[in-house]
């Protein structure tokens, strides 16, 4: 049988992290006859590494939210 001289796959060690990113959201819509609120989030967080192979970047989010309260 046939035997590689070198090995088919060299995995280099990797390493996966959670963070707690953090989003303030204030609502800045009320409508107190629908009980709707709405508001603008916002999120500063780390980016994908690659399983640790590459440094993270901030990456920002923004956005809109709503919801309806019973």
């Amino acid at each position: 049988m046939c035997q590689p001289k070198q090995p088919l796959f060299r995995g280099s060690p990797r390493t996966s992290s959670v963070a707690d990113p953090g989003c303030p959201s204030p609502c800045t819509q009320v409508d107190t006859e629908s009980n709707e609120i709405a508001g603008v989030f916002e999120s500063i967080q780390p980016s994908d590494t690659d399983l640790g192979s590459k440094a993270p970047k901030d990456v920002k989010i923004t956005g809109l939210w709503y919801g309806q309260l019973s």
